[in-house]
């Protein structure tokens, strides 16, 4: 799996928030990338929600009952199943 995320000096991230506000060279690179992967995870919950069913047939739980209830969905385990290199585990 691949994905390509690209940034300009036009992002709000160069402008807005703390990260925006540091010297440190590429501090709103580090911010984006430590938001991606929680916009991974949502979206594979929401993907389970929304096409998954359980064994019993009924429709998998919504988002936050799958964050209380420790739920992988299969679009989750899927997205798991992938290591940081791009390569299956």
């Amino acid at each position: 799996m691949m994905d390509v995320k690209t940034l300009s000096g036009a992002n709000e991230l160069y402008h807005e928030g703390p990260h925006a506000r540091q010297r440190r060279r590429g501090a709103p690179l580090s911010e984006r990338a430590r938001r991606v992967n929680g916009e991974y995870i949502a979206k594979a919950r929401t993907l389970d929600h929304e096409h998954s069913r359980q064994a019993d047939g009924t429709r998998y739980p919504g988002v936050r009952e799958q964050v209380q209830g420790h739920l992988v969905g299969p679009v989750l385990a899927a997205l798991r199943a992938w290591d940081l290199t791009g390569t299956r585990c």
